[in-house]
């Protein structure tokens, strides 16, 4: 429970900053996505966040690491996209 309110709490007082970051890493102002998976990712881990840093940097340090996962994401698609248009021609 007290992770909840934790989070929640994070939710409030973070959310602009993740969502200013991420505009910032990917160029795009299409990121509320990407926001909501940091927080989601930060609920599924709560228990690995130690209390050693700033809740914003543990929160931020997980946007980025959502933004990579996506950015490899869409290149392996485009990757397949194109082999597939290559060998189809």
């Amino acid at each position: 429970m007290r992770n909840e309110i934790e989070i929640t709490d994070w939710f409030q007082e973070y959310h602009n900053d993740i969502y200013n970051f991420l505009i910032y890493y990917t160029g795009s102002m299409d990121v509320e996505d990407f926001v909501q998976e940091t927080f989601l990712k930060a609920v599924r881990n709560i228990h690995k966040f130690k209390g050693e840093s700033n809740p914003r940097t543990w929160l931020i340090s997980i946007a980025r690491n959502v933004a990579i996962d996506e950015s490899r994401k869409r290149r392996k698609e485009e990757i397949k996209r194109n082999r597939y248009f290559q060998f189809s021609s």
